[in-house]
């Protein structure tokens, strides 16, 4: 659910993205690199807003973690894409000035520059373990209105094996990692053991 916004500009590679980079952009979030295909503001090769009309709303966060994937290949990004939203005061400039992004929200005159950081993109999960810590049994889920204690998710992934490294989508996730490392020590406590630890989650593409 949510509205759309309406997205413009577009951020240029300081040299050209390689290949195996362009399928990962293009298949993990609302940024791609664009193709002499694509109808859009920049050129072929530039990263650009997935499509012109779109929900979009990590788009400050999906130009950080492009940027961030870019980097590690020697690839800085310039550029501006514009967001305008379906209310009349919801207006965003995202700015990427060599490879660093920062966010601007407005009517008509935007606001200050706001960088947009790895904190920005980082939540943290709880992994449980067994009591001797040499087993990973599942995730703290969400807790919900009945339940007396956190749930234990059970790890899997798409193909049914279980995945110890990723978080199911039940799985609890905080952005806040003093509130996480709080919860960790709490139930540690209350187990009467450290059957709990604190998983750091960096959404990299």
């Amino acid at each position: 659910m949510g509205y759309d916004s309406t997205f413009s500009g577009s951020l240029s590679p300081s040299k050209p993205i390689p290949e195996e980079l362009i399928e990962r952009i293009n298949d993990a979030c609302d940024l791609k690199v664009a193709s002499i295909h694509d109808d859009c503001d920049g050129e072929p090769g530039d990263v650009i807003p997935q499509s012109r009309t779109m929900h979009g709303y990590n788009m400050a966060e999906d130009a950080y973690k492009v940027q961030a994937l870019l980097r590690q290949n020697g690839i800085t990004l310039n550029g501006t894409i514009y967001r305008v939203g379906e209310e009349s005061d919801d207006y965003e400039m995202i700015e990427v000035v060599k490879g660093n992004v920062y966010t601007r929200t407005g009517a008509v005159v935007y606001g200050n520059r706001n960088p947009i950081t790895a904190k920005d993109v980082t939540d943290y999960a709880i992994r449980v373990l067994s009591p001797d810590r040499r087993k990973h049994i599942g995730w703290i889920g969400e807790k919900g209105l009945l339940d007396k204690d956190y749930p234990v998710v059970e790890p899997k992934a798409p193909d049914g094996n279980p995945d110890f490294d990723k978080p199911p989508y039940e799985a609890l996730t905080m952005p806040d990692k003093k509130k996480a490392r709080a919860l960790v020590k709490r139930l540690n406590r209350k187990k009467g053991g450290n059957f709990h630890e604190l998983v750091e989650l960096v959404d990299k593409l």
